[in-house]
């Protein structure tokens, strides 16, 4: 053509001047150029000839259709189909021929012919409509051009036996708590089904996550199917009330019409959130005489919570009515335990105190919701209080009846035999050591433990700076500081950091090397950790007689990647011998994985303890972790143990590991108390007292630089706000409450955290 090359030649093998050349395309220009030839080559080529056009011919290609855009209903048939290539329409392309019949149908034996004109090569698409339902047809379709319709292409497709298509535009147009307001328009198709749509179904599916178990009752139950009739017009907007669902809680919603054989194909998905409903009523657990004029009230959260507390009401008056007042306490972390200080009350008079929780809307973050009051608590507010006896008192005349003496009597004789059977038991039973702890108070410490040394502890946002200085010299100090620090000692069986084996299948009586517990002290409470290395066998039931006795809060698991995790395979109510444990939640997060069980004794019946393991499962085989991904760890354990307890070291990667890690959560202790920190400090007393040192100064150098780094990246600055806030003093209520909060992570509740940096 005018656009080509020069490269097909054709010789003609004889000395005439004139040659028919074959094989060429149709409606197509061409220039032609001729050049001599004899035995010696050829002679340069002529000037070109006029360009000359071959004469048209029918299409030579076929369209091909696209069979996953073809659409089927009752009576309509959507065809879409390719044009041929462009090179095979072999003159001016005008459009295509549709030809279609019905196979194998003796009532209809006409063959329908359709015209579309058409002029630019594309994608098409025709609609065939008034067809008989159930049928199948043949469809055809060709190119055409001046010379006349090209070859066809052929498909056969059957009439769907009236389906509906999927109702369109569903919306959600209001949302609460426990419904939601869905609207929607009917298929296009509606009009030709016409009565033959009876209405539509609203499948209704909770999006719970497999990992993570909800604990409210009902909140991941199946719905069954909604089902609401056809509208009067198929172009009406329908409208339901879904109701009976859960608060704060992720839904999908799919609508399908049907038919009285079958269902059309599913609407476009609704994913929703309901809204929060109002939480439950808190409890109040004690009123403590603080001051002159001052007392300390403590409540829990609520049981019943659907999204995190805003903040609370505490509602008192005097029993006079001289005095009604309420305070709002914001609340910053979201915590199990709550406290607030009140001042400037009436001394020798009766109050009664309320405390309401407070959410916020998910629809509206303006909205509030309140829930019920708890129960009322009175108190008599003395002229002189002493701060070391209960507070809760409240000076009432009884009357002596015959039921009360009754009562006293029963009481006094139960508290008689419950006695005498404890000291025959004292007398029978082995004596236990191994986590021979008692727990932590809540505001109150355990035992003397480390606590620092003034002289050499560094301020928090000195620390950096201090650790950059040990760099320097390539690392001198940092070697000179170890070797100092870390003597090397063999392992003794001390009495101080070492207990007997009550427990024979987990603490043999071996050395630093074996399954025996290795007691450490922690900040401000001798023998906060217990160290244990190798495998430890979670399904006997000496562990979990060992984890009850001793009280066991949290049980820190360091694994490496390819290390079996021994509770992963925990089911429901799995007992242990008398214990009972039962899995609360399984929270895997991108970092670690965080675990809580409930413990019940068959002894203890009413009895009930949680007991949290947090797992860091990703301790290389050989050398360290990334710090950004221990620090997150062990920012969550220490979150997760704010409510006290023992705490459980279990490591299967060496004692490294459990040293690293129990100095990080110590000097985090020792920031959020003092907003100060001492890394050699530590070092001695635990090598002095407990015979323990890292095996390597990379492991020294890797705990200050993970330590500086979480400073400056600012990923400890919760703790070290809750230093300096709980240092201040006259701190009124609202501040007294939040700094108090501010101690428990806003992601740890009832055993389970998440942290966000």
């Amino acid at each position: 053509g005018e656009q080509g090359n020069w490269s097909r030649f054709v010789d003609t093998d004889v000395n005439t001047t004139n040659y028919v050349i074959q094989d060429l395309k149709p409606f197509t220009t061409y220039l032609f150029r001729v050049g001599a030839s004899n035995i010696l080559g050829l002679s340069k080529p002529s000037i070109e000839s006029y360009p000359t056009k071959t004469h048209r011919e029918r299409p030579s290609g076929r369209p091909s259709f696209v069979r996953d855009k073809i659409s089927t209903s009752s009576t309509t048939l959507s065809i879409v189909w390719k044009p041929p290539p462009p090179e095979t329409l072999n003159g001016e392309f005008m459009g295509y021929v549709l030809k279609y019949e019905a196979v194998n149908n003796p009532m209809n034996t006409r063959k329908e012919s359709i015209t579309i004109k058409e002029d630019v090569l594309r994608i098409q698409n025709y609609t065939l409509s008034n067809l008989q339902k159930h049928t199948e047809y043949r469809v055809s379709i060709a190119a055409k051009n001046l010379n006349g319709i090209g070859p066809e292409a052929s498909i056969e497709l059957r009439t769907e036996d009236g389906v509906p298509l999927e109702p369109r535009s569903p919306r959600i147009r209001e949302i609460s708590a426990r419904s939601i307001e869905l609207t929607w328009h009917p298929p296009s198709n509606a009009r030709s089904l016409g009565s033959d749509l009876l209405g539509y179904r609203v499948y209704i599916d909770p999006l719970c996550s497999s990992i993570r178990k909800k604990k409210r009752a009902g909140s991941c139950r199946p719905i069954s199917p909604v089902t609401i009739s056809a509208g009067y017009s198929p172009k009406d907007m329908l409208i339901t009330k879904i109701r009976d669902l859960s608060p704060a809680t992720k839904y999908k919603f799919t609508l399908r019409a049907f038919t009285k054989k079958r269902e059309g194909p599913a609407s476009d998905d609704l994913i929703v959130y309901t809204d929060t409903a109002p939480p439950s009523s808190p409890r109040i657990q004690n009123i403590t005489c603080y001051g002159t004029d001052e007392i300390l009230i403590e409540w829990t959260r609520p049981d019943i919570a659907y999204t995190p507390i805003k903040y609370y009401q505490i509602r008192f008056r005097s029993r006079d009515g001289s005095h009604e007042e309420e305070i709002r306490i914001d609340v910053v972390n979201d915590t199990k335990r709550n406290l607030a200080s009140l001042s400037n009350l009436t001394t020798q008079s009766v109050y009664e105190f309320s405390v309401i929780a407070v959410v916020s809307s998910k629809i509206d973050p303006i909205k509030t919701y309140a829930g019920p009051p708890s129960p009322i608590k009175r108190v008599y507010v003395y002229g002189e209080c002493d701060p070391h006896q209960a507070f809760s008192k409240v000076p009432y005349q009884f009357e002596y009846n015959a039921g009360i003496l009754s009562g006293i009597i029963c009481t006094a004789a139960s508290l008689i035999l419950i006695v005498l059977i404890t000291i025959i038991c004292r007398r029978h039973r082995s004596h236990y050591e191994f986590l021979a702890l008692s727990p932590r108070k809540y505001l109150g410490s355990g035992g003397p433990g480390w606590t620092g040394d003034p002289e050499s502890d560094i301020p928090v946002v000195l620390f950096p700076k201090h650790v950059t200085g040990l760099h320097a010299s390539h690392d001198m100090a940092f070697q000179k500081d170890f070797e100092a620090v870390h003597d090397s000692r063999k392992c003794q069986n001390t009495s101080s950091s070492k207990a007997a084996s009550t427990y024979p299948d987990i603490l043999n009586g071996r050395e630093c090397s074996s399954r025996s517990p290795i007691l450490v002290d922690g900040w401000a409470i001798s023998r906060n950790y217990i160290c244990l290395l190798g495998e430890i066998p979670f399904t006997t039931d000496s562990t979990w007689r060992s984890i009850w006795d001793q009280r066991v809060s949290l049980i820190v698991t360091l694994l490496t990647p390819i290390a079996k995790d021994d509770l992963s395979t925990l089911s429901d109510d799995t007992s242990f011998g008398d214990i009972t444990v039962n899995l609360v939640s399984d929270d895997i997060l991108p970092d670690y994985t965080i675990r809580t069980v409930k413990l019940k004794h068959r002894k203890h019946s009413k009895e009930e303890r949680l007991c949290t393991q947090i797992l860091f499962p990703r301790w290389p085989e050989v050398g360290l972790p990334r710090s950004s991904d221990l620090i997150h760890f062990v920012k969550a354990a220490f979150a997760c143990h704010q409510a006290g307890g023992s705490i459980l070291v279990h490591s299967r990667v060496g004692m490294d590991s459990c040293i690293i890690f129990l100095t990080l959560n110590t000097l985090l202790c020792q920031i959020r108390s003092r907003g100060e920190v001492n890394v050699p400090s530590y070092s001695r007393h635990i090598s002095g007292i407990h015979d323990l040192a890292l095996s390597s100064v990379e492991s020294y150098i890797y705990i200050h630089d993970t330590l500086s780094v979480a400073i400056e990246c600012g990923l400890l600055a919760g703790i070290m706000s809750v230093s300096s806030s709980s240092s201040s003093t006259g701190a009124s209520a609202s501040t007294m409450a939040t700094a108090i909060n501010g101690i428990h992570s806003s992601h740890c509740s009832n055993g389970s955290v998440a942290y966000h940096n």
